[in-house]
């Protein structure tokens, strides 16, 4: 870890040099302390997920003039396996009045077409603070086609899927995370002959999830 020269600056009165934006969620789960949440926002080095690493090239005291100084992004996409990994650093906020979101974030998401057309997306969040709750849902519909005459006629059926599961507390280099995967699949299959309405429904195929994690770099005094 990088170390850096020791400073003071004047704040808010809350650990930060701005006023935190607050917003209102509806579950939180493995919230990080002041003093962590001050950490992420002041000593910020790197993130990194994958191949994508986020190293701004900064000091903590640039922060004292310039807010956005270890502020962005990095993305990789792998074209080979249709994926790409994102690393991340925003400003903190709260939520609900007084916990704290410590603004550090990854991505995954994958996507795969099978031979027959049908699409599964799998994409895992790290993130702070912000949960979400399980939830599955299904739904299979006739494919309809209209003809000159003015009637209609079925030709298929499309199988449209989400799934989202809990989200867990991880800890990444001794900070807190809500890690959160959700899944989405699509698919079409076809009437033979068209009209007759034998098409199935599909039963989903949901992608692995990966195994690569990531990590976190902070300055030190």
């Amino acid at each position: 870890m990088p170390t850096a020269t020791q400073f003071t600056a004047l704040g808010k009165g809350n650990g930060f040099n701005r006023c935190l934006t607050n917003t209102t969620v509806n579950q939180v789960l493995n919230a990080p302390t002041l003093k962590q949440t001050m950490a992420a926002y002041w000593n910020f080095d790197s993130a990194t997920f994958g191949e994508a690493t986020f190293n701004p090239n900064n000091k903590p005291k640039d922060i004292i003039c310039d807010e956005f100084a270890n502020r962005g992004d990095d993305f990789v996409f792998d074209s080979g396996d249709n994926a790409y990994h994102l690393a991340y650093h925003v400003i903190p906020a709260k939520c609900n009045g007084n916990i704290y979101i410590h603004g550090i974030g990854f991505t995954y998401q994958q996507g795969q077409t099978s031979v027959e057309g049908h699409q599964s997306i799998i994409v895992v969040d790290y993130r702070s603070t912000v949960a979400a709750i399980a939830s599955d849902t299904y739904d299979c519909e006739t494919l309809y086609t209209s003809t000159s005459g003015g009637g209609s006629y079925s030709y298929g059926k499309s199988t449209t899927a989400e799934k989202t599961l809990a989200s867990t507390s991880v800890d990444i280099d001794g900070f807190p995370f809500v890690r959160t995967v959700y899944h989405e699949f699509y698919g079409e299959t076809y009437d033979d002959p068209v009209g007759s309405g034998n098409a199935p429904c599909l039963t989903p195929f949901y992608l692995p999830e990966p195994t690569t994690l990531p990590s976190l770099s902070f300055h030190t005094y």
